[in-house]
């Protein structure tokens, strides 16, 4: 094989040396001692022409290292014909030249000898070279992929965590719907819950976006959108209708979605007198409402949400107009929190803001309707034997099979149907002598 002259000068003289034991090139003495140029120039040739040269090199090279021991014994002898010691070498000189052959064939088997034990030592080397190459890279891979996991788990929290232009999918039977868009981060929780066939009740601080999600909800669910506010002048007629002097029926918001189906959303529901809310009650627990002019049936897709700024239970030093509401009204509702949203907030100007996710299923999904019933059970007897002023009433168990249905988790549930309105440290009570209670049992 003709190796190029340009990579024959990139490698070190004892690798070209190597090259020449595998291209079985010359002697191995003269391998062994032959200049770097010889070994480049012979290397370089093609393989028809390689050997014959090769052979000359060696026949050269030989010939004048023995010229060499030859001019030496002379000299010795001529500038120092009585010197003992140069006699001595001259003597040794001449015997090595009377045998050269038997010199060669010695010299040559050590090389050799030499060459297959540095081949050995060669290939040990290169083994274990390539062993720890390997277990470099495999440790190499492993740390890559560990940090690619971790980016790739950041990246994917960050882009949880940020207003994403949502796709929500909506299913109806055969047809699929979708929300798109900017979202608030509980609006997929608040569109599985009004999907449940619950109506909802939304508290949320002042400009949190809940009239906008119960918008974007009834666009989900491809339903006509009727808003409505209330205050301390609302009357029942502004509700329910009237019929003029003239008898004529005067519709409201509520009675169109009612009759035809919609989304009614009852915003600043706790603004409102709550003798008047409550003419509500019966059309959002049963199937009919009664009008001015008759007994209308709900329509199947009707659908209801009310949004205030305190749980409705009175005012606070923020709401100071809010009204204690009727504790039969509010037990016709889901309850859920709607907090601000600053990944939403600072998207609605122009910024990438991060913001927290929420966890459709916190705390898990409800093992049974059967679990769920018993839980319920034993709340409201906890709540009656504490003397804490709160109703579970049987809706609790009703709109939480149908939240649990949905996929949604026991945390949110639980806030939703069970623990709506009331207080914290009440709560931890109901809890903890539930949990015993049970573990009891």
């Amino acid at each position: 094989m003709r190796y190029p002259v340009e990579d024959l000068n990139k490698m070190s003289v004892d690798n070209l040396r190597k090259l020449a034991v595998k291209e079985q090139i010359g002697t191995p003495k003269w391998r062994a001692f032959t200049k770097r140029d010889d070994l480049v120039a012979v290397l370089s040739m093609d393989d028809d022409v390689r050997g014959p040269v090769a052979a000359e090199y060696v026949e050269l090279w030989e010939a004048g290292i023995r010229q060499k021991h030859e001019d030496a014994a002379v000299k010795a002898l001529t500038v120092h014909p009585d010197d003992p010691l140069a006699k001595m070498l001259a003597a040794q000189i001449q015997s090595y030249l009377q045998f050269p052959e038997q010199r060669l064939d010695a010299t040559e088997a050590l090389v050799r000898s030499w060459e297959e034990k540095l081949g050995i030592i060669g290939e040990k080397l290169d083994d274990r070279v390539e062993v720890e190459c390997q277990q470099m890279a495999a440790s190499m891979a492993e740390v890559l992929a560990g940090v690619g996991a971790k980016v790739e788990a950041k990246l994917v929290e960050l882009e949880n965590r940020a207003p994403t232009r949502v796709e929500i999918v909506v299913k109806q039977g055969d047809d699929e719907r979708t929300v798109e868009g900017l979202a608030h981060s509980h609006l997929e929780l608040l569109l599985r819950m009004v999907g449940a066939e619950c109506h909802v009740f939304m508290c949320g601080p002042a400009g949190s976006g809940k009239t906008k999600a119960a918008e974007q909800v009834a666009l989900a669910l491809d339903l006509p959108f009727y808003p409505q506010s209330v205050g301390a002048q609302t009357t029942m007629s502004h509700l329910l209708g009237f019929i003029d002097a003239t008898g004529n029926l005067h519709k409201t918001p509520f009675r169109r979605a009612y009759e035809d189906g919609g989304v009614f959303i009852l915003d600043e529901i706790d603004a409102g007198n709550a003798n008047v809310i409550t003419a509500l009650n019966a059309g959002l627990a049963n199937g009919y409402c009664s009008f001015p002019d008759g007994i209308v049936a709900r329509h199947q897709q009707f659908r209801c949400i009310a949004a205030g700024n305190t749980l409705g239970t009175g005012a606070d030093r923020m709401y100071v107009g809010r009204n204690q509401l009727d504790a039969a009204t509010l037990d016709r509702f889901c309850y859920m929190e709607w907090p601000y949203d600053v990944a939403l907030e600072g998207a609605l100007v122009g910024l990438t803001v991060m913001g927290k996710p929420l966890d459709i299923k916190a705390g898990g999904l409800v093992k049974s309707v059967s679990d769920w019933f018993e839980t319920v059970r034993v709340t409201r007897e906890v709540v009656d034997e504490l003397k804490i002023r709160h109703i579970v009433s049987p809706r609790a168990t009703i709109f939480g099979a149908r939240l649990a249905e949905a996929g949604i988790g026991l945390k949110h549930i639980e806030n939703a149907v069970l623990w709506k309105g009331c207080g914290h440290d009440s709560v931890k009570r109901i809890q903890e002598a539930v949990k015993s209670r049970i573990q009891g049992s």
